[in-house]
């Protein structure tokens, strides 16, 4: 009897810590039914951002080559460079991502043979719902994304360049495509991770970095019944499985502090 009670309160710390580690996997599969606050301000996000900004220029300078059937596309007045197209800035606006993109063109003086270098950024959104075409093919569904171009930051070059536009720069190789449309193409990878980073930086990042460590702090938030804040359920069904963690958590520790003072009673 007395070593059945020493090891009670061993059995019911660890069934503690089981109940931690499952409500945290119950909850990572209703990821979407929690809204996290601070979601836009955790270094994984930001890391998130960063890795996607990346792999944006790889594609935008893919579509180039694709476009223009090589690296550089150039007229009698200019010529750009597949690998001086650079995505700088990223932002998770309301209604899509805001991006900023860096190109570089070198072209012809009006004077004598002299040639210049421009280098223009220009900014344009990629709406998070609309604007959209999916086309399914043997390689998998390609989505094409028309941006919105922001009224005047399509900076005007200096003459002779200035036939220089957006769709210059997202040109596409699809004849699917009216000729002159500016278009981003997106392979479904590379949709699903800049819709992941868009829905983490407003309050929900379950298809992004670090889930399985936010939803394992919400369970110990909850089964300790800390409870911050930051993370809110929304749905009933979310609801009840928080407070049902907080009730047996506390029925267990409860438990758990019985034994002790049971085989202390029993060890005196």
């Amino acid at each position: 009897m007395r070593s059945l009670l020493s090891r009670a309160p061993l059995a019911y710390a660890a069934a503690y810590m089981a109940l931690l580690i499952l409500f945290a996997v119950v909850f990572r599969s209703i990821a979407t039914d929690f809204y996290h606050t601070t979601a836009a301000f955790e270094p994984s996000i930001r890391a998130d951002r960063e890795h996607l900004r990346d792999d944006l220029t790889t594609a935008f300078r893919e579509q180039f080559r694709k476009a223009y059937g090589g690296n550089v596309a150039q007229s009698k007045d200019w010529r750009i460079n597949a690998n001086d197209l650079e995505v700088t800035e990223l932002s998770a606006i309301d209604d899509g991502l805001e991006v900023t993109l860096h190109y570089v063109v070198w072209g012809n003086t009006s004077v004598g043979p002299n040639t210049m270098q421009a280098r223009w950024s220009t900014k344009f959104t990629l709406p998070s719902h609309s604007a959209r075409v999916t086309m399914f093919g043997p390689r998998g569904p390609i989505t094409y994304v028309f941006p919105r171009v922001h009224e005047g930051d399509m900076v005007k070059l200096p003459l002779p360049l200035a036939s220089i536009t957006l769709s210059t720069l997202l040109a596409t190789s699809s004849q699917n495509i009216p000729t002159g449309q500016p278009v981003v193409v997106l392979s479904a990878p590379l949709l699903t991770e800049v819709n992941a980073y868009w829905a983490a930086v407003h309050g929900f990042p379950g298809n992004s970095t670090g889930e399985w460590e936010r939803m394992f702090y919400l369970s110990a938030a909850t089964i300790t019944t800390l409870g911050y804040g930051d993370v809110v359920p929304l749905t009933s069904r979310a609801r009840v499985m928080v407070g049902f963690e907080a009730v047996l958590g506390i029925a267990v520790i409860g438990l758990f502090l019985n034994a002790c003072a049971a085989a202390r009673q029993q060890a005196a």
